[in-house]
């Protein structure tokens, strides 16, 4: 049974971490069960059952006679698919957006239309022009529409008028001073380039063209009344100029890459892969997002240990979440599961940013209710360690400083945590009074690096002294040094002596030895004192020991 005094150190604990940042993250608490049944769609469920929605995409799941949602999600009904709560999806040319409530403390979710975005102007040659606005350039020969930010040119495109003073289709032929020259377009990076070329060899320019039962002489132009283009006559052989499609509704021809507004939708002009031309609606344009110096399409997923992230213009928006339990199985958020005799559950509280397993039992282990004390991390961060390894140290070392209140008051059991590592050298990673935050501690601990050498124990204890880094703390505030290491030290004797010099100024020295490498003789040592000596088979044991390391860093 939890005394109300521990209830209430348990909810400050929560408050400080809630308000402390406003990040939304996971966390894993332990849960008091109540069986209670739920009645739903004239069914009933046992606790813990977990069911479809009427939707038969989301789920719920019976919670002490409560319905919680643990999968959420929109039905079929649009277009036969699931989508997630908060995910944009793209539906007969036009996006939607599912949305879920609570009504009647029931989740009801529904899908809508994605307001359409008001689309970005172009500027070409000072002049701004509105998404859809077609212009000509200083050249005069080229028809450009401003699409969404990008200009692209339209079919027919051509050559300038340096040639016979005239604006020449790409792939017509030109008669220029008795010799016949081709319009041609290259694309050079990523840019399109128009020229001349001399036909070699020379056409025969006497060549005709039979176009709808008419004769066409060499090089006339005709309309094309099939597919509303252009054709030239070439060496016997009809040419088309241009790419064009025709609408079915009013017969009018719009140029390949075009786009127009009908209503609330953008149709354009496109070409399939099989060469035909089709008019198709055009998906209004998004940006697009990056995240690790990879560009993700507007709508692309992305998933990120146990959730899922959406590109939604230019952010990426969650729209799956869930931790990640001791067997490494993703549980939806809300739900509720078990492991051995213990019950969890998967929370979304407000200032972690982490996701931490960190209970036994079906209670809340209470955080460390003690005067606050100032405790520096002694990280071994040597050779033999690996790096695989000293992740799982640096986890081990971030999730027992959860286990304290983060602050600079001691007397209201606010604890201050600094850091040096330590192996050929000593680098100091933070200073006692640097954090405050539960969360900013976390994430700089994790963010340690590997580095690699020798165990040079007595130099981690010189600098603490050298560099009187306990000064950085508080007064009022016993001080501890907690040293975590995997092996003997390079150089045993001058440990002994430098770690003496710690203890005189009225440290206290924990150690916790990792493997079968450790010296327990020389942990003693250090501590003075067996009873703060702690030892683990190996780096996979560390939860063993996290409930005994910080009940001495607390009682110390």
């Amino acid at each position: 049974q939890l005394t109300v005094q521990q209830i209430i150190l348990n909810l400050k604990a929560l408050l400080n971490m809630a308000i402390s940042t406003s990040f939304t993250v996971l966390l894993l608490l332990p849960v008091l069960i109540y069986a209670q049944s739920c009645d739903y769609s004239g069914k009933t469920y046992s606790h813990l059952d977990t069911f479809f929605h009427q939707n038969g995409c989301a789920k719920l799941q019976c919670q002490k006679g409560s319905i919680l949602p643990v999968y959420e999600a929109c039905g079929r009904d649009l277009d036969g698919a699931c989508h997630l709560v908060r995910s944009q999806f793209l539906y007969n040319g036009a996006y939607y957006r599912c949305l879920g409530r609570i009504v009647k403390n029931l989740p009801v979710y529904y899908t809508e239309p994605l307001p359409l975005n008001i689309p970005p102007n172009c500027t070409a040659e000072g002049t701004v022009y509105k998404s859809w606005d077609k212009f000509t350039r200083s050249d005069g020969c080229r028809i450009y529409q401003c699409q969404s930010g990008l200009m692209p040119v339209l079919s027919p495109e051509a050559c300038d008028k340096k040639l016979d003073g005239k604006c020449n289709y790409v792939n017509a032929w030109v008669l220029s001073n008795s010799k016949v020259y081709k319009c041609e377009k290259q694309v050079v990076s990523g840019k399109p380039v128009y020229s001349y070329t001399l036909i070699n060899p020379q056409p025969v320019q006497s060549s005709t063209c039979t176009a709808n039962n008419k004769r066409l002489t060499f090089l006339q132009k005709t309309d094309n009344t099939d597919n509303c283009g252009i054709s030239q006559c070439q060496d016997e052989k009809l040419v088309p100029l241009s790419e064009v499609c025709r609408s079915p509704q009013d017969g009018k021809c719009y140029p390949l890459d075009s786009q127009w507004k009908v209503g609330d939708k953008i149709y354009g002009c496109v070409k399939n892969t099989d060469g035909s031309y089709e008019i198709k609606v055009i998906p209004p344009s998004y940006k697009s997002c990056t995240l690790d110096n990879k560009t993700y399409d507007h709508t692309q997923t992305v998933t990120i240990g146990c959730s899922i992230s959406q590109c939604q213009s230019s952010k990426f928006v969650r729209i799956y979440a869930a931790c990640q339990d001791g067997q490494g199985i993703c549980r939806p958020l809300n739900s509720i599961w078990t492991e051995g005799s213990n019950r969890f559950q998967c929370t979304e509280k407000a200032g972690w940013g982490l996701t931490v397993d960190r209970v036994i039992g079906d209670e809340i282990i209470p955080v460390c209710a003690n005067p606050g004390k100032d405790v520096i991390f002694v990280i071994d961060n040597s050779g033999s360690i690996g790096a695989t390894n000293f992740e799982k140290v640096k986890t081990f070392i971030a999730r027992l400083t959860l286990r304290f209140f983060i602050g600079t008051n001691a007397s209201k059991s606010e604890f201050q945590f600094g850091a040096i590592s330590f192996s050929g050298a000593v680098i100091k990673e933070f200073d006692l009074n640097t954090y405050t935050d539960s969360t900013q501690l976390y994430n700089a601990i994790q963010a340690i690096p590997f580095r690699a050498g020798g165990t040079y124990t007595d130099l981690a204890f010189d600098y603490i002294i050298n560099y009187n880094l306990f000064s950085k703390g508080r007064t009022v505030a016993p001080d501890i040094a907690l040293l975590i290491t995997d092996g003997i030290s390079t150089v045993p004797a001058k440990t002994q002596v430098s770690a003496k010099r710690v203890r005189d100024i009225k440290v206290q020295i924990l150690a916790l030895g990792v493997g079968a490498n450790i010296n327990t003789v020389e942990l003693n040592g250090v501590t003075n004192n067996s009873s703060d000596v702690y030892n683990i088979a190996d780096f996979a044991s560390f939860k063993q020991i996290e409930d005994r390391l910080s009940q001495k860093v607390c009682t110390a």
